[in-house]
């Protein structure tokens, strides 16, 4: 196969890949707006579905998307020249493009991890300061919103304990705080 051919094969793979990042951006119906904004609950295992389907559009289009581009470099680099056996120093330079690409990959994975960790965290801290009942309306949810804001939970403590704890992490006293039906609250289970 000519070089040519390979950047070829290489814009066609790309092409297949912008085709399934695209077909992995969904639009809610505008049904589901509607439900949405009147508070009525579709649940259905449906969605879960669909997003494991979206997620696996997202990865075959970005590995498309990487192995054209890696294809195409490939198909452009010079095969020959003073100094260069043939056929070898193309494949050193792109075996060191993809460890590049990897690695600075992994490097801005790793950011994008921590500033979401951190940025989600505050959001989720202005969210409860500007709505502190809805702490009381679903106690697995209070209790995970605690875990996320980092509060920690005694074996013991009954999930009015727990709630008062996560409203002084919150800055916001016990005001309207629920001291009715005192039940234990277990910690999360570590996988």
């Amino acid at each position: 196969m000519a070089l040519s051919d390979v950047a070829v094969l290489g814009l066609t793979f790309q092409v297949v890949g912008i085709y399934f990042l695209a077909a992995s951006i969904v639009f809610k119906k505008p049904r589901r707006v509607l439900d949405d904004l009147y508070g009525i609950k579709r649940g259905n295992l449906r969605e879960v579905r669909d997003t494991v389907y979206r997620k696996n559009q997202v990865l075959f289009g970005m590995f498309f998307l990487l192995a054209g581009y890696l294809l195409e470099i490939y198909g452009v680099l010079p095969t020959q020249g003073p100094g260069m056996p043939v056929g070898r120093q193309p494949l050193l330079v792109l075996a060191f493009l993809v460890v590049l690409i990897l690695a600075v990959s992994a490097i801005i994975n790793i950011l994008g991890i921590i500033y979401t960790h951190r940025s989600f965290k505050r959001m989720l801290v202005r969210f409860l300061q500007e709505n502190p009942r809805l702490l009381q309306e679903n106690r697995n949810l209070t209790k995970e919103m605690g875990e996320l804001l980092e509060v920690p939970i005694r074996a013991d403590a009954s999930f009015e304990e727990y709630l008062l704890q996560i409203r002084d992490h919150l800055n916001l006293g016990d005001a309207g705080a629920s001291s009715k039906g005192v039940r234990p609250v277990r910690p999360a289970r570590t996988s």
